[in-house]
């Protein structure tokens, strides 16, 4: 999650004054949803290596 929706989910709470359980709960889903996220951007990294790694014994 970029920087600025961080400080704008931080600023909405503030002001709705949201019981502490509720935003740390919305804390927990955003590190979630970022943990699952850079996961799958850790295996298509991967993915591509691999391929990139056939390619070249293919070649050779």
């Amino acid at each position: 999650m970029p920087r600025e929706a961080k400080g704008e989910i931080a600023t909405l709470l503030t002001m709705l004054r949201m019981p502490v359980r509720y935003a740390d709960k919305t804390a927990r889903v955003s590190r979630i949803l970022f943990e699952v996220e850079h996961q799958k951007l850790c295996a298509d990294a991967a993915e591509h290596e691999n391929k990139l790694q056939e390619k070249h014994l293919k070649q050779v």
